[in-house]
């Protein structure tokens, strides 16, 4: 088999379908979510690169796909690494093949606790309809892995699985292979409408400005402070547990995807951001 059409083969055995990618802004209007779901197809990259490029702000990519194209899974990847883009797979999706290798591209990535994200080694397609492991695709693989930062003990957990097997990736397991993921709080981030007016952000809820602190039991000693409502918007900087004399100026729900909690607006030693407001008290 010619070079070319064995790597135009790289296929995981799907007919060219396409996938559908399509974007809604944030409540906020300072980002968007760009969902993209059913089976990849050559040039699928090329459209979500577009998707990435005409919105602004934090982007978070949420995937539900059998896989399909290796070549555009990885592409797709990169496209969303070097944008700085988050990935998700909401509860009860499944993420597989060539779409978990693009989902592990995200800069976070996030996990519904139903979701299903899974691998498998790459394979092409004989002349007689059978699935082939190739090692060359395996190292189309590799190389993309190593490019985000992981292991060459993840490298071979994602391509264990035999072609006709899936290999569904769990919390214990990313952990132990140093593959950064995080929960995804609360129901399936939900798009707004599509706006009619240029989208601005909603004024925050008033809420009374006293000195507030916070918990003294939040996760890992710290709170994290957002440059926006949700777990979706990059941190700022850290708050301490049990810290006093946190000015709170607002709260509003988060943002599709960042939480079941209102987030606050705070002012603390002359520092502002968002915070869960679970981790607030009086």
């Amino acid at each position: 088999m010619r070079l070319m059409s064995f790597v135009a083969s790289l296929a995981f055995a799907f007919p060219a379908l396409g996938a559908d990618i399509s974007t809604q802004p944030f409540q906020s209007g300072d980002g968007a979510i760009i969902r993209v779901s059913g089976q990849f197809d050559a040039g699928d990259d090329k459209k979500l690169t577009r998707a990435l490029l005409d919105t602004h702000g934090e982007q978070v990519v949420v995937f539900e796909s059998p896989g399909g194209s290796l070549l555009a899974g990885l592409a797709m990847g990169r496209a969303i690494r070097i944008q700085g883009a988050h990935t998700a797979v909401d509860d009860g999706a499944a993420c597989a093949s060539a779409c978990g290798l693009a989902w592990l591209g995200g800069v976070r990535r996030l996990m519904g606790h139903s979701a299903k994200v899974g691998f498998h080694a790459a394979y092409y397609v004989d002349d007689q309809g059978r699935a082939i492991e190739t090692g060359q695709g395996n190292a189309l693989i590799g190389a993309y892995l190593n490019q985000l930062g992981l292991s060459e003990k993840a490298v071979l957990y994602i391509t264990q699985a035999a072609p006709a097997e899936m290999t569904w990736l769990n919390f214990d397991d990313a952990d132990d292979l140093g593959i950064p993921v995080r929960p995804l709080g609360g129901a399936a981030p939900t798009p707004a409408a599509a706006p009619s007016a240029p989208p601005q952000a909603s004024p925050p809820r008033e809420a009374p400005k006293a000195v507030w602190r916070i918990k003294g039991n939040v996760s890992g000693g710290y709170m994290n402070v957002r440059s926006g409502p949700g777990t979706m918007h990059g941190v700022l900087f850290t708050v301490p547990a049990g810290a006093r004399g946190v000015q709170v100026d607002g709260c509003q729900p988060a943002d599709p995807g960042g939480g079941t909690y209102d987030w606050c607006r705070i002012v603390w030693q002359g520092q502002a951001g968002w915070v869960s407001s679970n981790g607030l008290e009086q």
